[in-house]
């Protein structure tokens, strides 16, 4: 059994909401969204790093992971597409209608953003 601190989450300071898809096709839909605490996304992309903010993003496409690593597409807001590799061992961190949840990103198929307004 798991005690009262498993269950807590780092709440960013910004509230995005959106639909994880696992690798069991399960579809979580969550809000207070984050990676590590973080709302936004930081890739290697060439030579270099990106960071991309949460607000941008429509989507994000994630290949089938590597050890560490995994490549990902991001599909931005204004329609362009990035590509790069993102560490696979980092949790996405929630909350679903039913509690709150965490998840590595390499269990991650796809990440879709809701519209913000």
């Amino acid at each position: 059994m798991g005690s009262k601190r498993d269950n807590k989450i780092p709440v960013p300071a910004e509230n995005f909401s959106g639909t994880i898809i696992d690798r069991a096709g399960v579809h979580t839909s969550g809000s207070d969204l984050s990676i590590e605490g973080r709302t936004f996304i930081t890739i290697n992309h060439g030579k270099g790093l990106l960071y991309i903010e949460f607000k941008d993003i429509k989507t994000v496409q994630f290949a089938e992971p590597g050890r560490d690593s995994i490549d990902v597409t991001i599909t931005l807001i204004s329609g362009e597409t990035i590509t790069g590799t993102l560490n696979a061992i980092d949790y996405v961190y929630g909350r679903a209608q039913f509690g709150t949840f965490k998840i590595k990103i390499r269990e991650i198929v796809s990440l879709t953003f809701d519209s913000q307004h």
